[in-house]
């Protein structure tokens, strides 16, 4: 186990989660290439740490344990720093609840989304049709939800709204426009305000390439700002607004 915090992983919206706590907490920690494309998540080394494959995986001496799974990483930090994870009921368990949603049903099925709008629309039609129905769905759910309110759970910005605004901004760019509803469109309305560790709000992250040798720990400067504001469906994501320090895109994808 390393003496500093080591995350493991590349730049994928469950990754990205975790460095949006790391960065929120202003914890240093040390982030990891795993060269997903080359296969290097079964290598013997990396299934020490997570015997699933997957990354992200965390490295914590506070913990003494590798910790996979991005949402039991976010329930770790939260419970470690005492930040954005609600002490009292009802809050915590909302939280907690809209948390999973994310995890079991917005990640998953935005996921598949993604992945067979990357193919021939014609190749897979049912495929095509039924993820598209339900990304529909899920972000008239989330319109909704959204409507009203600034955050996803409660009154304030919690580990639930970082797993959301960091598996929709992936989307966004992967896959260009979500199916959504017409209306608000408030899928991606949140983090616009969000301080970076510099203080600077109103701008989010564009990741840098990695061009280090496989395995290598990286350390490195910030990446470059940038701003968006494409469209009234982007406000959540623009709430969110902080640099993950060292976001890394996979030399192999």
């Amino acid at each position: 186990m390393s003496e500093t915090l080591v995350l493991h992983g590349m730049n994928s919206p469950n990754v990205t989660k975790v460095i949006l706590m790391l960065e929120e907490c202003s914890l240093d920690y040390e982030l990891r290439h795993t060269a997903v494309f080359n296969q290097e998540q079964f290598t013997p080394e990396f299934l020490m740490l997570n015997p699933l494959g997957k990354v992200p995986v965390l490295e914590d001496p506070k913990l003494g344990i590798p910790l996979a799974e991005s949402g039991a990483i976010l329930f770790w930090l939260a419970e470690r720093e005492g930040r954005f994870f609600p002490i009292d009921q009802p809050a915590r368990a909302e939280v907690m609840q809209w948390l999973m949603v994310q995890m079991a049903n917005i990640g998953p099925m935005l996921g598949q989304f993604t992945h067979f709008n990357l193919v021939p629309k014609d190749s897979q039609p049912y495929a095509h049709a039924r993820y598209g129905a339900i990304a529909e769905k899920l972000n008239r759910l989330l319109d909704d939800r959204l409507r009203s309110r600034r955050w996803l759970a409660g009154d304030v910005y919690s580990i639930a709204d970082m797993a959301l605004g960091a598996l929709r901004r992936a989307t966004r760019l992967r896959s260009g426009a979500v199916p959504r509803p017409g209306g608000v469109a408030a899928t991606d309305r949140g983090q616009t305000g969000r301080p970076t560790r510099s203080g600077k709000s109103g701008r989010s992250f564009r990741c840098r390439r990695d061009t280090h040798a496989k395995g290598r720990i990286v350390r490195g400067p910030r990446p470059v700002l940038q701003s968006h504001g494409e469209r009234a469906g982007d406000r959540l994501l623009h709430r969110q607004r902080h640099v993950g320090r060292n976001v890394l895109v996979s030399r192999d994808a």
